[in-house]
């Protein structure tokens, strides 16, 4: 089946301390094939086949940290990383990217802090 996983798995773990929060999430997405075009014709001949490479599956690690209470009543400040480990995540080829036939790259390591006040 086109665009869907072998399998799928999340985990997520947190532990909070004082006005310390720690948490770590986990989403595994295993190999997906892309589309299967019946009207795609091959070097042969004959018609069929998928309209781009299989991609890998791929793990995928992220952590955050938030600190409540920082200096005052309310204040909050919250560090966000998304893909950890810099994992290269790639997404099957669609229809309309059809030139992708390897597929499309995801975002790599990304990094989120906020800082707010909770009332």
């Amino acid at each position: 089946m086109g665009y869907s996983p072998e399998f799928l798995g999340y985990v997520k773990v947190s532990y909070r301390y004082d006005m310390f929060t720690i948490a770590l999430t986990g989403n595994y997405v295993g190999a997906m094939e892309t589309f299967w075009d019946e009207t795609k014709e091959n070097p042969d001949g004959s018609f069929g086949g998928r309209i781009g490479e299989k991609v890998d599956d791929y793990f995928v690690l992220g952590a955050n940290v938030r600190i409540e209470d920082l200096f005052i009543d309310g204040l909050y400040l919250n560090i966000q990383c998304s893909n950890l480990l810099n994992e290269e995540i790639r997404y099957p080829t669609f229809t309309n990217n059809w030139w992708a036939n390897r597929g499309t790259i995801g975002i790599g390591r990304t990094f989120l802090l906020s800082l707010g006040f909770k009332f």
